[in-house]
C-alpha cells in the first residue's frame, strides 16, 4: 500500500480536474525570412467566444490520449495542417480560469512559410492573424486588474 501511495505522489496532478472544462491549446508560430510569427485565430462568430483572438485548441475528447494530443488534433482541424507540419517544443503551463476552465498550453512550430496558403476551417475560424514575435518583445503589455469574489451563499431578493 505504501508503494502505491509513493507512486501517486509527486505527479503533476490537478485535484478534481474532472470537475472543470478541460482544454488544450497550441501556442503556434512559424518562421518566415528569419522572423518568427505567432499565429492567432479570430474565432468565427457562430462559435463559443466568437470574434475573440486566441490560439488553436479546444476541449479534450475521450479519444485524446493526452492534452498534447488534444492541442495537436485541434490545431490540425482548425488550421488545416498535417501532423508532420507541427513540431511541438514543449509544455508552456496550465491555466485555470475564474470561469472554471483548465487550459493546458503547449508551444509548437508550424513547418510552413506563411499562413495565407493554409486551408483553415472557416466554420471555426474567421481569419488567421500572424503577428511578428518582435511586436511582443518591443511593445509593453497593457495590464488590467480583475477582482473575482467567492461567496459561500447567495441571498435571493
Amino acid at each position: 500500500m505504501l508503494d502505491r501511495l509513493r507512486k501517486a505522489l509527486g505527479r503533476d496532478t490537478i485535484i478534481a480536474r474532472q470537475k472543470y472544462f478541460n482544454a488544450a491549446v497550441l501556442v503556434a508560430f512559424y518562421e518566415d525570412f528569419d522572423e518568427l510569427y505567432l499565429v492567432f485565430e479570430k474565432r468565427a462568430r457562430n462559435t463559443r467566444q466568437g470574434g475573440d483572438l486566441g490560439f488553436p485548441g479546444g476541449a479534450r475528447e475521450e479519444v485524446d490520449a493526452s492534452f498534447l494530443e488534444t492541442a495537436v488534433r485541434e490545431t490540425m482541424e482548425e488550421l488545416g495542417v498535417r501532423r508532420d507540419q507541427i513540431e511541438v517544443l514543449g509544455k508552456l503551463g496550465t491555466l485555470l480560469t475564474p470561469g472554471g476552465t483548465l487550459v493546458e498550453a503547449f508551444v509548437g512550430r508550424l513547418l510552413v512559410t506563411d499562413v495565407d496558403s493554409l486551408n483553415y476551417d472557416r466554420g471555426e475560424v474567421e481569419a488567421l492573424v500572424p503577428i511578428p514575435f518582435s511586436f511582443f518583445l518591443d511593445t509593453p503589455p497593457e495590464t488590467y486588474v480583475l477582482t473575482v469574489e467567492t461567496q459561500p451563499y447567495r441571498i435571493q431578493d
